[in-house]
């Protein structure tokens, strides 16, 4: 019985995480002007977080893409500006981002 749970159990998140994956595809696919993702690669096997990061450096040509995560690793490589905000006010960093989000104590040295 234990044995059966787990396999269901683990059925259940594989399931979840392709329907996940489903649905980033959608919202990337729809026609509008902007699609928002917050942390979009949270909780995503990392086969579909290549996947998705391809989906959106293609996307990101025809519609404006709004990410917000605290993966900055995979999110910095997609953007072509970065905002952070912090202490209650929205900045724009400079093209290189890390320098930045190193003295603000968001990476570390």
């Amino acid at each position: 019985m234990a044995l059966r749970l787990r396999i269901r159990s683990r059925l259940l998140i594989v399931l979840y995480l392709k329907a996940l994956a489903l649905f980033y595809r959608s919202v990337l696919h729809a026609h509008t002007y902007f699609s928002l993702f917050d942390e979009p690669f949270t909780g995503v096997m990392p086969v579909h977080i290549e996947q998705l990061a391809d989906l959106i450096r293609q996307t990101k040509a025809r519609k404006g893409i709004l990410l917000t995560d605290h993966r900055y690793v995979k999110v910095l490589p997609l953007c072509d500006v970065v905002y952070l905000l912090h202490g209650g006010r929205l900045d724009q960093l400079p093209p290189n981002p890390l320098p930045a989000l190193r003295d603000r104590g968001y990476l570390a040295n």
